[in-house]
């Protein structure tokens, strides 16, 4: 479903597109990138990874805004998101709520060290990820939506 960002651009859930069975069937073009949920799976990183280039097909910036190792161990979702990088322009998890330091300290269930470790994943790789160039389909936001903006 077509939703804007605060930021003025128009993004989509990827819920009524279809790769990898078949070409993304929605019309895309309006839209100025594509978001879509994707969990990396233990033995299907080459079927995750054809579904984000399904998506990339298209011309579009593709932003991964759901993705956690639930499928998965640490090194194989750190490799999957060193994979993605040719055909993803960005990378969203869901936030709990905890930090990295009441995660430490808390429970010690599973749950609350996985979590920990996607956290300290994330941060190890922000200095990395704010130097890396966007995808080459990046396109410029558009600042004028509408009939008749071309007369704004």
């Amino acid at each position: 479903m077509p939703r804007s960002g605060g930021d003025g651009q128009r993004g989509t859930e990827a819920a009524p597109l279809s790769p990898p069975h078949g070409p993304v069937a929605a019309d895309v073009s309006p839209l100025d990138f594509l978001c879509l949920h994707l969990y990396p799976r233990t033995g299907k990183q080459r079927e995750d990874l054809e579904t984000l280039a399904g998506f990339a097909a298209v011309g579009k910036p593709v932003v991964i805004e759901e993705t956690f190792p639930l499928q998965c161990s640490m090194a194989s979702f750190a490799g999957f998101i060193e994979a993605t990088r040719p055909h993803a322009a960005g990378w969203l998890g869901f936030y709990w709520g905890k930090t990295i330091e009441e995660l430490g300290a808390g429970t010690n269930s599973p749950a609350d060290a996985l979590t920990k470790q996607w956290l300290e994943f994330f941060q190890a790789q922000k200095p990395r990820v704010s130097q890396t160039a966007p995808p080459a389909t990046l396109t410029p936001p558009r600042t004028n939506h509408g009939p008749g903006a071309e007369h704004r």
